[in-house]
């Protein structure tokens, strides 16, 4: 597989327990499976005690890390929070559109 494939793959696993915080669990099935690490001072420190508790019992060796970075340039994402995190996306709804739009913007300035 070459790494373009394996990139994206990673990234679609992202969208896999969308409700589910991407720091809570490996992500896949089988031999594919992938824990996103983010970094534990981006997190509230009892939710930093409960994941690292939660990492000790996660197998490493069937279990590829991705390191999740933080950009250090803050963004606006007032709009965004708006957001009730359990709704369902809708492209006809007028303030889904405009979360999605700024977060378009902020993503499509970032360095990859």
């Amino acid at each position: 597989m070459d790494t373009s494939t394996s990139n994206q793959t990673k990234f679609m696993y992202l969208f896999e327990r969308i409700s589910e915080p991407i720091y809570f669990s490996p992500r896949g099935q089988g031999e594919k499976q992938f824990l996103y690490v983010t970094p534990l001072n981006h997190l509230p420190p009892n939710i930093a005690k409960v994941v690292i508790e939660m990492r000790k019992g996660i197998p490493t060796d069937k279990v590829e890390s991705i390191n999740v970075s933080y950009s250090s340039i803050p963004y606006d994402l007032t709009s965004v929070k708006l957001l009730p995190k359990e709704a369902i996306f809708s492209t006809f709804n007028k303030m889904h559109q405009q979360c999605a739009a700024s977060l378009i913007k902020i993503f499509s300035g970032m360095e990859s």
